[in-house]
C-alpha cells in the first residue's frame, strides 16, 4: 500500500513539474513577442500570433483572410516575377485591408483584384509597366 501511495505521489509531482515548466515557458514566449513588439522587432510569426491570441480575448473572428502571400501568387501568375513586386504587394494589400468594406457577402477574391489593381498603379508610378503574361494555348483548343 505504501508503495502505491508512494508512486501516486510521485506522479502528481512529476505532473505539476511538466505543468509549471510549461507555464513557464509559455510566459516567457510572451514576454519575449511583447519585448520585440516594444521594440519594433517582431517578426511575421510574432504578429500572426498577436493576432491569434487577439481574436479569442476580443470574440471576433475573421472567417476570411486577405493576406500579401495570396497578392503575390496572384500578381506572379498574372505578369510573371517582376523586381520590386513584394513592396507593391505589401503596399497594395495594406491599402486595400484599410479601405476594404469588411461585408461578408464580398468575396476575398475581390479584394485580391483591387490589390493588383493598385499594385499596376504602384509599378506604373515607379516607371515600370506590367504585361499579362499570355494564356496557355492548351487550354483554348477544343
Amino acid at each position: 500500500m505504501l508503495a502505491i501511495l508512494d508512486r501516486a505521489a510521485i506522479h502528481r509531482a512529476r505532473n505539476a513539474f511538466h505543468t509549471a515548466r510549461h507555464r513557464l515557458r509559455y510566459r516567457l514566449e510572451r514576454y519575449g513577442r511583447a519585448l520585440r513588439y516594444a521594440r519594433s522587432a517582431m517578426t511575421a510569426d510574432d504578429a500572426h500570433q498577436f493576432i491569434y491570441e487577439a481574436e479569442y480575448r476580443a470574440g471576433h473572428y475573421s472567417l476570411a483572410a486577405f493576406t500579401v502571400a495570396e497578392v503575390m501568387d496572384a500578381a506572379a501568375e498574372r505578369w510573371g516575377n517582376v523586381p520590386g513586386m513584394q513592396r507593391w504587394a505589401v503596399d497594395a494589400a495594406a491599402r486595400v485591408s484599410g479601405k476594404w468594406n469588411d461585408d461578408t457577402s464580398e468575396l476575398p477574391g475581390a479584394a485580391c483584384e483591387w490589390a493588383l489593381q493598385i499594385m499596376q498603379e504602384y509599378a506604373a508610378a515607379d516607371g515600370v509597366q506590367l504585361v499579362e503574361q499570355d494564356e496557355d494555348d492548351e487550354g483554348e483548343e477544343a
